[in-house]
């Protein structure tokens, strides 16, 4: 990515349309980039208030609109090469802020059913439980807050979770919106 960049090479204008984006999409090629590298990116810019991760996309909501198009203006002028491909920025304007599911997923777990009790009473630190779902390929659960299934997650991407002496993925679902049957 060139040269260092710091907040005031940012170009500084006003939003451009009513209310504005604060949403920025980065396309990418699968396995060029990762989400910290994307994260350190957008601080330089501004505050990064929520993001989400996809194979060859993500979403970073920033703080303002402001911040947004700031940030998509610099990568502009100044494209970022990873591992020989150019990540591609541009304003998310059908997407005003990133919601984050309720229900949050367990990846990388052990064999064996005693990880069950474990994971809800990991889960029942964060708030109250709605409901859960295990399976063998990860175990789903979702909590009565957005904003608990967000500690939760918030929390353990600094402090990984270790069972086993594995260590657990936790992160938003993105499979589930609710683990409720309609």
């Amino acid at each position: 990515m060139g040269g260092e960049m710091s907040r005031r090479d940012v170009i500084r204008h006003p939003t451009h349309g009513k209310g504005g984006c604060k949403v920025v999409c980065a396309k990418f090629k699968q396995g060029s980039i990762s989400i910290n590298q994307l994260l350190k990116m957008a601080k330089r810019i501004g505050t990064v208030v929520n993001q989400m991760m996809f194979p060859t996309k993500a979403f970073i909501e920033m703080r303002t609109p402001e911040q947004a198009a700031n940030m998509v203006d610099y990568f502009s002028y100044n494209p970022v090469v990873m591992n020989g491909n150019t990540v591609q920025f541009s304003v998310a304007s059908a997407i005003e802020t990133l919601q984050k599911s309720p229900v949050v997923c367990f990846f990388n777990l052990p064999s064996g059913k005693e990880k069950y009790p474990e994971l809800m009473a990991l889960a029942r630190k964060f708030g109250t439980v709605k409901g859960s779902l295990f399976l063998t390929t990860g175990v789903f659960v979702e909590m009565d807050k957005s904003e608990d299934a967000q500690k939760m997650v918030k929390y353990y991407a600094t402090k990984p979770f270790r069972m086993k002496g594995r260590s657990i993925t936790i992160k938003h679902s993105t499979k589930y919106w609710t683990l409720r049957e309609s």
